[in-house]
């Protein structure tokens, strides 16, 4: 039982500050960025906010054998290593 002035449990809002799961739209994802090697989720909120959730930023453990990488905004793995592209509009 909540102490008074508690929400119940079904009652209480979600990770991202909004009421139940179906309130958060996933926009695009999972993705794999080139530079950095992240894994990405892309949602709106129920605000109408877009949240990125990333994990996974590469380490560079071997600094005298790491070449760095050029990007190229022509390049489409810098969005997705894994090829998916963002939905109309997203950029």
């Amino acid at each position: 039982m909540p102490s008074a002035g508690q929400p119940r449990a079904d009652q209480r809002r979600g990770p991202l500050g909004g009421g139940a799961v179906d309130e958060v739209e996933l926009l695009w994802g999972p993705v794999r960025h080139g530079p950095g090697h992240t894994v990405a989720l892309y949602l709106r909120d129920y605000t109408g906010n877009i949240v990125e959730f990333s994990s996974e930023e590469e380490v560079v453990l071997d600094d005298d054998a790491y070449e760095p990488r050029t990007w190229s905004a022509e390049d489409p793995t810098v969005l997705d290593e894994w090829g998916s592209l963002p939905p109309e509009g997203f950029l």
